[in-house]
């Protein structure tokens, strides 16, 4: 399988990333989705942003 290349981070507006990164920690904090849930969402990210974890 070839992975596409990622988007340069330099396309996106600053506005933009301060927004989806504090959208971002208070998602985390939410405590209403079931931990399998949460876990599989979680190894998806991974796989998308391609960090291994």
């Amino acid at each position: 399988m070839t992975r596409s290349l990622r988007v340069p981070s330099s396309n996106f507006d600053n506005r933009f990333r301060e927004a989806l990164s504090l959208w971002q920690e208070e998602v985390v904090q939410l405590g209403l989705v079931d931990p399998v849930t949460t876990e599989m969402v979680r190894l998806r990210c991974a796989e998308h942003h391609d960090c291994h974890t």
